[in-house]
């Protein structure tokens, strides 16, 4: 079966709205993180009640188009943990586990607190429990008989410039995977020894 993706220059909340299947089995959100950025699409300088309010809405209308054991990846700064937690919550999201992401820099440097060189990924799901758990990174080739497929992918992205970005990843990674699924290891590539 071919995996597919599918990237929409638009707004997410205007998409879900009007996505009437109750078939999303995993959605990864990750919003502006309301820091005063200049972004094109988002008002990055909302008022934090109506911003939450905002996120709410949007975590609502997944969670009516979520399969039961359905997952919701949801990253945002670590300051706003108990945000988070809050209106995934009040949505009906059940808490599975806090992800911690470990940045390689702290892009806001302090004088009067520790760097911010982590975020954090909520993972919740519809119901108590994953339908599907992977926790591998890479797609490993499926076994015979297996009995979950591969998913297609939607995603909703407002800006053309990362819809770009989003499609160059990936296709990097259907690369990565071509090139793993060939049976191609490193370890098994034969070395001459020239004596010397």
């Amino acid at each position: 079966m071919d995996v597919r993706y599918k990237i929409l220059n638009g707004d997410c909340l205007e998409w879900l709205s009007k996505y009437s299947e109750r078939n999303i089995h995993l959605t990864f959100v990750d919003p502006p993180f309301r820091q005063g950025k200049d972004y094109r699409f988002f008002d990055d300088n909302l008022p934090e009640e109506k911003y939450w309010d905002w996120l709410e809405e949007i975590l609502s209308v997944i969670y009516a188009i979520t399969v039961e054991g359905g997952a919701v990846y949801f990253m945002q700064r670590e300051k706003n943990t108990e945000n988070v937690l809050r209106i995934l919550r009040e949505t009906g999201w059940a808490f599975q586990n806090l992800i911690i992401w470990k940045k390689k820099t702290s892009a806001v440097p302090s004088e009067f607190r520790y760097s911010k060189q982590y975020q954090i990924i909520a993972f919740v799901t519809k119901g108590g429990k994953p339908r599907v758990f992977n926790k591998l990174r890479v797609d490993l080739p499926i076994p015979p008989g297996y009995k979950y497929k591969k998913r297609n992918s939607i995603g909703i992205e407002i800006d053309p410039e990362y819809v770009k970005i989003i499609e160059d990843r990936l296709n990097y990674l259907r690369s990565a995977a071509d090139i793993i699924n060939s049976g191609f290891s490193p370890i098994n590539r034969k070395c001459s020894k020239k004596k010397i």
